[in-house]
């Protein structure tokens, strides 16, 4: 398994947990590293380390993908899952969850995010893996979320607006991944305004910032950790 992290140049992740996570990493595939220095970007989730291109770079979307357009997927995704990836998704699932005991349990309480990020035709999938509530039931179900989560999207009608950005987020009081942030083009600099709703197999639109609040209930440590912040009174890290 080929394993890319990426972290900035500024020294916030810190060498000792940039170590760890090496460690980790080498334990589980070939690492290689990038660094970048200042940037600046049209959303507002704000990473200290990021884990890019594993799943697509595994090819485990290739299996799901093909069949898939115009069925029901979240009928044949499981059947696929089985019969397919299994091994490549549990590859993924075993370094995730040795990284998330060695690492991402002590960073919950920071700001700034873990993430990791693919790239798929034209919109990216970020998932953010130390939300102040992650768990590790959570990091467990991660593979199999993240493979849906792109079929959704690929499967789903926009009519003109469709996402360059999701977001997969956990619905922390059932421990599973039930909703994927799809925000529209003029959400950025304001609130995320739509998601699917992976339970009732829905897109739904918000209208208000305080909507989202509601819905979601954000932990004030996870103020960097949305595509579109819900407190636009940022912090410093």
């Amino acid at each position: 398994m080929e394993i890319q992290i990426e972290y900035g140049s500024d020294g916030k992740l810190g060498q000792e947990l940039l170590d760890e996570i090496r460690d980790v990493a080498r334990r589980h595939g070939n690492l290689s590293e990038k660094k970048w220095g200042m940037r600046a970007g049209a959303i507002d989730l704000v990473t200290v380390l990021e884990i890019v291109g594993i799943y697509t770079g595994m090819k485990i979307l290739d299996g799901f993908v093909e069949g898939l357009i115009g069925k029901d997927i979240f009928e044949n995704i499981g059947r696929k899952l089985r019969k397919e990836v299994f091994a490549q998704a549990n590859n993924l699932r075993n370094f995730l969850g040795d990284l998330y005991e060695r690492t991402i349990s002590k960073n919950r309480d920071r700001y700034g995010s873990f993430a990791i990020i693919e790239h798929i035709n034209d919109f990216s999938l970020y998932v953010v893996i130390n939300h102040k509530k992650m768990n590790s039931n959570l990091i467990e179900k991660l593979p199999e979320a993240m493979a849906l989560a792109v079929i959704v999207t690929i499967n789903t009608d926009f009519e003109d607006d469709p996402p360059h950005a999701i977001q997969l987020y956990p619905n922390f009081e059932t421990e599973s991944w039930d909703y994927i942030f799809m925000p529209t083009t003029q959400a950025y600099g304001n609130y995320i305004d739509r998601y699917f709703d992976l339970k009732d197999r829905t897109l739904h639109l918000l209208s208000s910032p305080d909507e989202f609040i509601n819905k979601f209930n954000p932990d004030d440590k996870d103020d960097f950790k949305f595509l579109i912040s819900p407190n636009r009174d940022h912090k410093k890290i």
